[in-house]
């Protein structure tokens, strides 16, 4: 009866196999979690012109799909060109009739100058006349007729004089006139030449080879959405660099060329290799504190990364050498300390731990354990 008593107890103590963990000795791997997306490190920006009357906002007519291998002069996307062409119309018919203005007023003016010297001639008839008339001696007609024909010589003289003040002065008001018309013709001329040039810019090409990416976060770009400021890059895929972010409370542990190991959310099974090579000076957010890390990228050519891809990882920020440790989860928390759980011929008896450093994944083990021992990640 009681050899019975003792294998039930025994069979009861013991772990499946799969629950059952080595007590190891090797490197513990200290680190720091890091979050972020990645970026190309050589890209060059496809941006809306900003044309002056216009901004920078443009429906698409055309575009060049995400993925898509261009060269140099590639055509990348066709902007709405309708805004530009309906001012192009008004300023050419503006052009056209300013010009029909101008060769009115100047034959208006024509006109009035041929009139004036008819007027002008008039009065220096009559300043003649007048001025001839007294020169006949005062004695043959009397000195009360000759101051009258004085008066009258001296009013035919202010008379020639008003003539001509008027014609000039209607001469120099129809020369300003003209100018104002051909000033607002040559501006509307200016502009016409100037929408003239920047509708070209409105079909977009690729200033260098490489690949089509859409810039994230954007609605797709299909024929009719409207885009501005940069809307798409041209990007080398042959080298990436992450912009992650790490918590502020990290930031100390941080430091530059520290290895960095990524796995990308859209591809699970790759992971991707780096070391610190930027951090930011100021930390952001307003609840969340973050610090932003460049990352520099080792190459991958055969993983098909694309700027955008959400990553998680670590930065690696101490390596200890043959540390005795075990996983985070076979270490069980009591009143009296941590503990766990080891492997022996009658089953699973409880170990009080010393602990030191830890990873996420393993703890490092001071005293309790020892290289070998087999322990539980399931609490009897």
């Amino acid at each position: 009866m009681k050899a019975w008593w003792l294998i039930a107890l025994a069979c009861a103590c013991t772990e499946p196999a799969g629950e059952l963990v080595d007590v190891t000795r090797g490197d513990l791997v200290l680190a720091v979690d890091v979050t972020g997306q990645l970026a190309a490190a050589d890209s060059t920006d496809i941006k809306t012109p900003t044309i002056s009357g216009f901004g920078d906002s443009y429906a698409l007519t055309e575009v060049a799909l995400e993925g898509t291998e261009v060269k140099v002069g590639d055509a990348l996307a066709t902007l709405d060109p309708s805004a530009l062409a309906r001012e192009l119309d008004s300023l050419r018919f503006q052009v056209t009739q300013t010009q029909t203005f101008v060769d009115a007023r100047r034959v208006q003016s024509a006109a009035t100058r041929r009139f004036e010297a008819l007027v002008q001639l008039q009065a220096e008839g009559i300043a003649w006349r007048t001025a001839t008339a007294i020169q006949v001696p005062v004695d043959l007609v009397g000195t009360l007729e000759m101051r009258n024909l004085e008066l009258e010589d001296e009013e035919a003289k202010l008379g020639l004089q008003q003539v001509k003040l008027d014609a000039a002065e209607a001469q120099r008001a129809d020369a300003m006139a003209i100018e104002r018309l051909l000033d607002d013709r040559a501006n509307a001329q200016r502009r016409f030449d100037e929408l003239t040039r920047n509708l070209q810019r409105l079909t977009l090409t690729s200033p260098r080879a490489g690949t089509v990416i859409y810039v994230p976060g954007r609605d797709p770009l299909k024929v009719g959405v409207s885009v501005n400021d940069t809307f798409m890059t041209v990007v080398g895929l042959g080298s990436m660099i992450g912009d992650g972010a790490v918590d502020e409370v990290d930031i100390a542990r941080i430091a530059l060329h520290q290895p960095v190991m990524l796995r990308v959310d859209a591809l699970a099974d790759v992971q991707l290799h780096g070391t610190v090579a930027e951090i930011a000076a100021s930390v952001l957010g307003d609840t969340i504190h973050t610090v932003k890390l460049e990352i520099a990228i080792d190459a991958a050519k055969t993983v098909p990364l694309r700027p955008g891809m959400r990553f998680r990882g670590q930065v690696e920020t101490e390596r200890l050498h043959d540390v005795l440790q075990i996983p985070a989860e076979a270490v069980f928390v009591t009143p009296d300390g941590p503990v766990a759980y080891r492997e022996t011929r009658a089953g699973l008896e409880r170990v009080p731990l010393e602990l030191g450093r830890s990873s996420t994944e393993s703890i490092e083990v001071k005293s309790g354990l020892a290289a070998g021992d087999r322990i539980s990640r399931v609490a009897p």
